[in-house]
């Protein structure tokens, strides 16, 4: 694995900007949604099997932290709250990394293992998550 800190080449994506302001579209959204009563997306799984997915509470733990209530967020879909957490702080990294023309982390797996030790830590880390949303109902 490699990480270094780099500007990016003339014509090179700008993760940065694209990826930030879409979350920040999306926690607007979120925000404006939550002063909505009964807002919800319909989960067919659930509907169809009686379990939750594993994205099971996903609105709701975004609607939650858009009113600043990271614990109710956590209760409903651990997994979810996390990561909406991190992507927004990481979120506000990278505009001001825009703003300022700073150098960009850029993370490259340069061995075979390492991306499939990725990709299995995530398989088991939605697995242990949506064991919970099924324990606990969501």
């Amino acid at each position: 694995m490699r990480l270094e800190l780099r500007r990016l080449a003339p014509g090179e994506v700008d993760h940065e900007l694209i990826w930030g302001s879409i979350f920040f579209a999306l926690a607007a959204a979120a925000l404006l949604l939550s002063r909505v009563p009964g807002v919800g997306l319909p989960c067919w799984f659930h509907a169809v099997s009686g379990w939750p997915c594993p994205a099971c509470g996903l609105t709701r733990a975004g609607v939650a932290l858009a009113n600043a209530d990271p614990r109710a967020a956590f209760l409903v879909n651990p997994l979810g709250a996390i990561v909406m957490l991190v992507v927004g702080a990481w979120s506000v990294a990278a505009l001001a990394l825009v703003a300022l023309r700073l150098p960009r982390p850029r993370v490259e797996l340069t061995r075979r293992w390492e991306a499939n030790a990725l990709r299995a830590v995530v398989v088991a880390v939605v697995l242990v998550n949506w064991s919970y949303l099924i324990a606990h109902g969501t």
